[in-house]
Formats: structure tokens, sequence, C-alpha cells
């Protein structure tokens, strides 16, 4: 039998709430100061595209040596953010670069389209 308590709930929401935290910073890398000039929002993206399983390795690996398994709190704080890791990894990343690729290459078909034009 399985009991859900609100102590365990509590825990799935706020590892959920820490790794969405975390998806939004890596979405909005470009604006932060002195880490934009190493990275950006298109090189992490596009790197998570090209290593899915390796970047959910490492996500998961941070979340065990950040909060280990040493109580029922921990083991479903990092469900919370396995759960979110997994459809950001596998399911957001994809279709925001499919959605970036669309949106460059209507404008690309565009900006073409104005210099026949002209």
């Amino acid at each position: 039998m399985f009991l859900l308590t609100p102590t365990m709930l509590g825990s799935l929401i706020a590892g959920a709430a820490l790794w969405l935290l975390f998806w939004y910073g890596v979405n909005h890398v470009d604006s932060i100061p002195y880490l934009n000039q190493y990275l950006s929002r298109k090189v992490v993206v596009d790197w998570i595209k090209n290593n899915p399983q390796t970047a959910l390795l490492m996500t998961e690996g941070v979340n065990l040596l950040l909060h280990g398994v040493s109580s029922a709190g921990a083991v479903f704080f990092n469900s919370g953010g396995t759960l979110v890791n997994a459809a950001c990894i596998f399911g957001l990343v994809p279709i925001q670069k499919f959605v970036s690729d669309a949106i460059y290459k209507m404008r690309a078909g565009r900006a073409s389209d104005q210099k026949e034009v002209a």
C-alpha cells in the first residue's frame, strides 16, 4: 500500500519547483551578468538537444548529491526534480528548438522575398 502524506506531497512539489527555477535560469542565461560572457542560451539548448541522456544523468547526479535518499521526503524531492528534468530535457528543449528553427526559416524566407521585390 502506498500512502502519500502532505509532507511527501510538499517535498514532491518543492523538488519540482527547484528544478523549474533551474530551467527558467537556463532559458534566461543570456540575461545573467557574468555568466552570459561564457554561455548563451543557444549553446546550452543545442548541447542538451545533442546529449539528452547525459543532461539527464548530470541533473540526476546533482539531485542525488544535494538531497540524497536518506528519508522519504528526500526521495520525493528527488522524484519531483526527476519528473521536471525529464519533461524539460525530452519535451521542452526539443519543442523550443523546433519552434526557433521554424521561426528562423520563416524570417529567412521573408527576407529573401523582400529582396526579390526590391
